[in-house]
């Protein structure tokens, strides 16, 4: 059995997961919560199990909102998070579809939706892969840089954004390292 193989059977069903979770959150343990909706993600995403991945933050997203739980400056990462990730696959619609979600959740509770750089770039982002626009993108990554790099996997799944809808050619790490030592 490959690693990898080996790695996605470890895993149980992201529902397990989001079972478990919202225990831990009617438990009142939000922060635990949190941290563990993070961790459990990235573990799905990193091998290649993405729609679980989504369904974890989107269940975190909703369920943090609902208990009146986002903590300042937390949660609009991972309302982005949840977003880029469709977004890596090629899946504009459904990132849409989360952003609305989850102004609905917060409307109904009476909460203000997380006004940040990080939410503009989200909203620029998402009316730009609409259209033919590669530069607009490359000066989305520049001008809200900041922002982006608040969470180190930002930068991977922008990667992976702009190869779904641009075919732009991921950057090898090596290349600017090694190139020049290769070129002789």
């Amino acid at each position: 059995m490959s690693r990898e193989r080996f790695r996605k059977a470890l895993l149980p069903p992201g529902a397990e997961n989001i079972e478990k979770l919202k225990n831990i959150v009617k438990e009142g343990n939000y922060y635990g919560a949190q941290q563990m909706y993070k961790t459990t993600s990235s573990r799905y995403a990193t091998v290649g199990r993405f729609s679980e991945a989504f369904d974890l933050l989107q269940s975190g997203a909703c369920l943090q909102l609902e208990h009146e739980q986002c903590y300042p400056g937390e949660d609009d990462l991972a309302i982005a998070r949840a977003v880029l990730m469709y977004l890596s696959i090629g899946n504009l619609r459904d990132a849409n579809n989360i952003m609305d979600e989850i102004e609905k959740v917060a409307e109904v509770k009476g909460l203000q939706f997380p006004d940040s750089e990080l939410m503009r770039f989200i909203d620029y982002l998402s009316q730009t892969l609409m259209r033919d626009a590669l530069s607009l993108f490359n000066t989305l990554k520049q001008k809200f840089s900041s922002s982006i790099e608040r969470d180190p996997m930002f930068n991977e799944l922008l990667e992976n954004i702009g190869e779904k809808f641009y075919g732009v050619r991921r950057k090898n790490p090596l290349q600017g390292m090694f190139g020049e030592l290769f070129k002789m």
